[in-house]
């Protein structure tokens, strides 16, 4: 049970640094397509406006994917590393488990 709660605690933390990360990576394809961009963040997630229309729009929306997920994956790497050699202390486990939930 300690774990499960650990993990939420982990869960909710991050939200706000993978969701800015997540639309951080649509932003920065739509500034290299010579655009404004904005992001902000709400209780609602994160926001992201792009001032025109990039060129490539298949790199624009799977970007956003590409940067959310590699946070993700770089908790999990990271829970892993931080992990005994024969069996998970409660902080890797709860991490693992938070970088798992927000790479599906």
């Amino acid at each position: 049970m300690r774990i499960l709660l650990l993990s939420l605690a982990f869960y909710a933390v991050l939200a706000f640094p993978i969701n800015y990360a997540h639309e951080a990576g649509h932003h920065w394809v739509c500034v290299a397509g010579a655009h404004e961009s904005q992001i902000w963040l709400s209780v609602e997630g994160g926001h992201q406006t792009c001032r025109g229309n990039p060129e490539n729009i298949m790199l624009y929306y799977a970007s956003g994917g590409m940067m959310g997920l590699g946070v993700a994956l770089t908790l999990t790497v990271t829970s892993l590393r931080l992990s005994p050699r024969y069996g998970a202390g409660l902080v890797p486990a709860a991490l693992l488990l938070a970088g798992l939930t927000y790479s599906v």
